[in-house]
């Protein structure tokens, strides 16, 4: 993702109806982390009080990693459907399984073609360098 394409990508994707999409691709772009190690993010490894979050890395283990003001309240908003931070009642795994087509639809609103869910994890490396 470009710089320039980040205030119409955050905008689109505010207007998507499903709270959890919503808040999990924004938290994919702040964080860094891979998909499914987001997707599978318990309650219990959430700490507002401390803010930060630990996630199961495929590399290392785990991680924490810090929660900014902003993701705090995203995160703190969502409903505690189950014990998955993204939790889906529907889902066989607990969690959100599928979020391309909201992903998809946020970014023809906001004319991006190409950005991937994958591509928001290497958006965040270039932002990361960007802000420095």
């Amino acid at each position: 993702m470009q710089k320039e394409q980040l205030q119409p990508w955050f905008e689109a994707v505010t207007k998507l109806s499903n709270s959890v999409v919503r808040v999990y691709l924004q938290a994919l772009l702040l964080t860094g982390a891979r998909r499914s190690e987001l997707a599978a993010l318990l309650w219990a490894n959430v700490d507002f009080h401390w803010r930060s979050m630990t996630i199961h890395d495929k590399v290392e283990g785990e991680r924490t990693i810090p929660l900014t003001p902003y993701l705090a309240a995203l995160l703190y908003g969502l409903p505690r459907k189950n014990r998955y931070v993204f939790g889906s009642p529907r889902a066989a795994a607990g969690h959100i399984q599928e979020p391309r087509r909201a992903h998809k639809r946020a970014c023809s609103e906001a004319g991006i073609e190409g950005l991937t869910i994958h591509g928001l994890r290497r958006s965040f490396g270039t932002l990361a360098e960007w802000v420095e």
